[in-house]
Formats: structure tokens, sequence, C-alpha cells
């Protein structure tokens, strides 16, 4: 019988890695004011694949930096929203002023494509914080990566 270990660890072996998440330890989330990551899966050279972040009421931005809004060139990011609710808008084009918001909630699922636009913008904020499962084929769609500046640029709103 497989028993849990260190901090959440039943299994960790080349054809198999087997996590008890509820203990896991929470880490802090660098440019996310206030989000925790549990890392799941890492990609060969150490960067999250597969992770647990959990964003709590408020918005993850400060108000003195919205709006902001980018796409990632390379990289397609996927979601599953566990619980609570993120408010986010898309946007069609860069020529769109004020995008489409979407408020996540739980149950909901992203695939987001490469060239997908999208960000934040005053107005409302989660009044309850959300636990999201995100994955994703490469690095650069998280403020923390190395190549975040190159394969997620901002892009500024019209005049």
């Amino acid at each position: 019988m497989a028993t849990t270990q260190r901090n959440g660890v039943i299994y960790d072996r080349p054809d198999l890695t087997l996590l008890d998440t509820r203990e896991l330890e929470w880490e802090e989330f660098p440019g996310l004011k206030g989000c925790k990551v549990k890392t799941l899966s890492r990609f060969p050279d150490g960067h999250a694949q597969v992770f647990l972040v959990w964003m709590p009421p408020g918005s993850p931005i400060p108000v003195e930096h919205l709006p902001h809004r980018h796409f990632h060139r390379t990289t397609s990011e996927f979601a599953f929203v566990l619980s609570g609710e993120l408010p986010h808008w898309e946007y069609e084009s860069a020529q769109q002023k004020h995008g489409d918001l979407v408020i996540f909630k739980e149950g909901f699922y992203m695939h987001r494509q490469p060239g997908s636009l999208h960000g934040l913008e005053p107005g409302p904020e989660s009044a309850t914080g959300c636990l999201i499962l995100f994955w994703r084929d490469g690095i650069g769609n998280w403020l923390d990566d190395p190549n975040a500046a190159e394969e997620s640029p901002d892009v500024p709103y019209p005049a």
C-alpha cells in the first residue's frame, strides 16, 4: 500500500508520479499579488507545466497597472476552474478598445491558442477568489518565466 511521503509525494519514479495535492505546500506566485501555486508537473528544464493556482478575492494585478492585455506567440494554455470566479477580458483584435468581460466560474474550461488576446481591465473584481488547474505546452505565458517578455508581449489599447 502506497503512503504519502514528503510534501504530498506518493510515488515519484520514471514511469509514475502520484501526488496528494492536499499535502503539497502552497508557494508564492511571483508577479501576481497574493496568488499561490502548487506545481504538479514540470517540463524537463524545471519550469512548471501543470499547476494549481489560487487567487484571492480582488484583482491579481494592482489597479494602477490596469488595463493590461497581451497574447502568447507560441504557447497554448489550458485551464479548468475548480472553484470561485475570475473576471477576465477577451479581445477579438488589437483594435477592440474594451474587451468582452467573461466571468470564469467553477466548471469553466479554457483552451487558449497562441495569438488569443486577453487581459484585465478596471471593473468587476473577484468577490470569492478562485482555484484553477492550469497546464501549458510551453513557457513564457507567466510573468516569472524567463522568456515572458518575448513570448507574451503587451498589446497597447487604441486611442
